[in-house]
């Protein structure tokens, strides 16, 4: 079996879940902050990604979406199970588990970030645009100073895309997030760098809706319990049933083919 590894342009410490034949980046919501801050400071592009069981199962189910992880300098643990999986390799090689720190979603970071005194402008697109404008006056709060420029992604068309680049490549963001669900969010953030877009870019997910109080946080104590998948599967089913309850057995299938074909 053989990891497919990504192409990492900057220094970070990338780590193999063998189970899931995926590499990541485990950091905790600190240590991001820390590296977008030295990544705007230095006026470096980032792109910055998170892995759960979503993600892995597109990851080996579409190879463009593949494509865009192995662009990704940093992978976060964004869920459970990967953490999981990969502290159970840990243990295997005589390694210390890393504590629940290291499960980070955007919604641990993303505050902080927009707090950075490096960070100046940043690009919010995703989410309706009532979301959106409900984000971007609940972070203008966090940081005054700080200039947003707004770009709702619900509903979207392809054909969007070049009235967005051209607007965002004219703002020249620092940080770019795009919360748009996977696979359509990575999609675009490939388009985008591909026309020059620079700084952090950050696939978000449902963070820009969460953050704006448009769609409910799971409570702190899901999380401990590990049952955070199952109250938001309660929360919106129609939403998340084939995801949680359909692509781990897809997950698994894909990964046994891949094992007998090497």
């Amino acid at each position: 079996m053989t990891t497919i590894q990504p192409t990492p342009t900057n220094n970070a410490a990338w780590a193999e879940v063998p189970a899931l034949e995926l590499a990541v980046t485990p950091l905790t919501s600190e240590e991001v902050l820390a590296r977008i801050s030295a990544a705007v400071a230095d006026e470096k592009r980032v792109l910055l990604a998170g892995h759960n069981l979503h993600s892995a199962y597109l990851f080996h189910a579409d190879p463009e979406f593949r494509k865009f992880y192995q662009k990704a300098d940093i992978a976060v643990l964004d869920g459970w199970p990967v953490l999981a999986l990969l502290n159970r390799a840990r243990r295997q090689r005589g390694h210390t588990p890393l504590p629940s720190d290291y499960r980070i979603g955007s919604t641990d970071w993303l505050p902080g970030a927009i707090g950075l005194p490096e960070v100046s402008r940043v690009c919010v697109v995703g989410a309706t645009e009532a979301a959106n404008t409900k984000f971007i006056e609940r972070a203008q709060q966090l940081a005054p100073a700080t200039s947003f420029l707004g770009i709702p992604g619900n509903p979207w068309a392809p054909e969007h895309l070049d009235a967005v680049a051209t607007r965002v490549g004219d703002f020249s963001p620092q940080l770019t997030v795009i919360g748009m669900g996977m696979p359509l969010q990575e999609s675009i953030a490939v388009e985008l760098m591909s026309r020059g877009l620079g700084g952090v870019v950050a696939t978000v997910g449902g963070a820009i809706d969460q953050l704006a109080g448009e769609q409910a946080h799971a409570p702190r104590w899901t999380g401990r319990l590990r049952v955070e998948w199952l109250w938001r599967l309660a929360s919106s089913p129609r939403r998340l049933g084939h995801r949680y309850l359909v692509e781990p057995f897809k997950l698994i299938r894909l990964l046994r083919t891949n094992r007998g074909a090497l």
